[in-house]
């Protein structure tokens, strides 16, 4: 017997406000009502303050004990706050544009605020001060993919910025546990939440009861490096690599009184470093698209190399076992808290197998830095990320690899408004490489051009052949900037278009040939010079170029004037 089909669009309201109620957040209210007309008119009011992450944040939190987050603040009152990384692409032409991987924080009800790539940090204190984005974020402008959620807690005074040596401040972690008897659906008070601090304490605290709380502890063991939600229990990892699973418990007071309370459980025995001060804080990931547990564990080896390993948990034989790589298909992003998989599909031109992480990712227990992680840190006081590939086992700085710096860091020219378009370009702090140019003259009234890129890593200039032939690179006597060739219909890459006193001598003369292509008159004169064969000229010999700088067009100019040639 068939079963007999349904006409969703035609629930009776009743069901559909049933429904309704359970959204909790504004983006799933927006999808709700895109079902139909009658889903739509059934739920026509759409609170201001409904919360866009997540149903249960942001929460105000005050804590009975100020010992609780004497790591955080001296005072009682905290933020629970809702975090998510976006991966936006504009409504507009979305598939010709390159997708921007958006890190947000939802710290007023309904609002979400940019934030540096994977941090707290906030984002619009590191533009250029002509470069201003709307301090919330509206994702009805984009075409959005959720790619990860995470939460954290804040103190109300402490503003997330960079410490004064340039490390994070606020370094913490929140993870949600739900408690197994809850009935659904759950609200805050159904949870306990388990604070990581950076100094290793893992507190824990019922949010039905904030005077029931207490810290992690196992045998002596006090202190872990990372703690994540798994298959709906919390996994730990300590100093030594142990993997412990952390339950709901009972704890009697009397004989007739008892509080609940968590107790840990060691799965994984065996140690894999021996945690002293110099080792690494090892990360834990999960993959929710294969229901399996990862740890990241990062080694510093001699002559200036650093290598990862990486563990999947064999939840049969309660082992770690050591696996090559992540796979082709997928991207590991690991941040100060924040450490998650992405498929390398969603992000096109980038390869897989790889590991984008910040500096601080893999801290030393002491605080201190790996020689390569010193060589790969920029001489900037910025979050800085690097790239890590397993299968050549090689790192370098983000700034190395545009494709993958691009999406985290400036934001794209269409996430802009367009009042700040023109003065985006101000605000890439992050993918840039620096190019020095030299003009050399030669016997026979010739004049070359070198160019010579930045190594960051070896601090020197390495000579490189041309700028590319996607590129047009144009001097004037303060303008320097490349453009792309693609939008200048005609006209050939991997050229100089330069005015005459763009490379002048600190005598003021000029070289032999650029006497020849200087023309008998007095205006500003330019000339353009091809890498490829080594040649230049004066603009005039290449009307395709002239014509992008002087006259204006006919079209540009007003209509009383387009039959007249007023322009030389």
């Amino acid at each position: 017997m068939e079963a007999e089909s349904v006409d969703w669009s035609e629930l009776c309201p009743e069901i559909l406000l049933e429904i309704a109620d359970r959204l909790g957040t504004r983006p799933n209210v927006f999808n709700f009502r895109q079902v139909c007309k009658n889903w739509r008119f059934s739920l026509s009011y759409i609170p201001r303050t409904l919360p866009q992450i997540s149903p249960l944040f942001p929460h105000r939190f005050f804590a009975r004990d100020s010992d609780f987050f004497s790591s955080l603040s001296g005072g009682t009152l905290h933020h629970l706050v809702a975090e998510a990384v976006y991966l936006l692409r504009p409504r507009k032409s979305p598939e010709s544009s390159k997708a921007w991987l958006v890190t947000v924080e939802e710290f007023y009800r309904g609002k979400l605020c940019v934030r540096l790539p994977l941090s707290k940090i906030i984002a619009s204190e590191y533009l250029s001060k002509k470069v201003r984005f709307s301090k919330t974020l509206n994702l009805s402008d984009f075409h959005v993919s959720v790619i990860a959620r995470g939460y954290s807690i804040r103190a109300p005074e402490i503003k997330p910025n960079l410490s004064a040596n340039g490390g994070l401040a606020c370094k913490n972690k929140l993870v949600l546990f739900a408690n197994p008897d809850a009935i659904e659906p759950l609200s805050i008070n159904d949870y306990t939440g388990l604070v990581w601090f950076d100094h290793g304490r893992v507190s824990w605290v019922r949010l039905a009861r904030p005077s029931n709380w207490g810290f992690l502890d196992y045998n002596g063991i006090s202190k872990f490096d990372d703690i994540v939600n798994f298959k709906g229990r919390v996994y730990g990892v300590d100093r030594t690599g142990k993997l412990y699973a952390i339950n709901y418990d009972l704890e009697w007071i009397n004989e007739e009184n008892y509080k609940q309370t968590l107790r840990l459980e060691c799965i994984v025995n065996d140690s894999i470093s021996s945690g002293r001060d110099g080792d690494r804080r090892k990360r834990l990931v999960v993959d929710s698209s294969s229901g399996e547990l990862y740890m990241i564990e990062m080694v510093a080896y001699w002559c200036f190399k650093t290598r990862f390993k990486v563990y999947k948990l064999n939840e049969e034989s309660s082992k770690l076992d050591k696996v090559v790589g992540i796979g082709d298909d997928r991207i590991l992003f690991v941040g100060v808290d924040w450490c998650f998989f992405a498929s390398s599909a969603d992000f096109s031109g980038c390869k897989g197998n790889c590991m984008i992480f910040s500096e601080e990712s893999f801290s030393t227990y002491d605080g201190g830095m790996s020689a390569e992680m010193i060589f790969i840190r920029s001489a900037r006081s910025e979050l800085v990320f690097s790239v890590y590939f397993f299968e050549d086992r090689n790192a370098g700085p983000i700034s190395k690899f545009p494709v993958f710096s691009d999406l985290l860091w400036p934001p794209p020219v269409w996430f802009l408004p367009e009042k700040f378009m023109n003065v985006a370009d101000e605000c890439h702090n992050y993918s840039g490489v620096l190019y020095l140019v030299e003009m050399v003259a030669y016997l026979c009234f010739k004049t070359r051009f070198k160019v010579y890129k930045f190594n960051e890593e070896s601090s020197k200039l390495d000579k490189v052949a041309g700028i590319g032939d996607d590129r047009i690179l144009f001097v004037g006597v303060d303008w320097c900037f490349f453009a792309s060739a693609a939008d200048f219909s005609g006209c050939k890459g991997n050229c100089i278009i330069f005015s005459e006193e763009s490379f002048s001598t600190y005598d003021g003369g000029m070289s032999a040939e650029m006497i020849f292509i200087r023309s008998a008159r007095s205006e500003l004169v330019f000339s353009a010079y091809f890498f490829e064969d080594r040649n230049a000229g004066p603009m005039s010999k290449f009307p395709v170029f002239s014509d992008l700088l002087w006259p204006p067009p006919v079209w540009f100019l007003p209509d009383s004037l387009q039959s007249e040639n007023l322009i030389p």
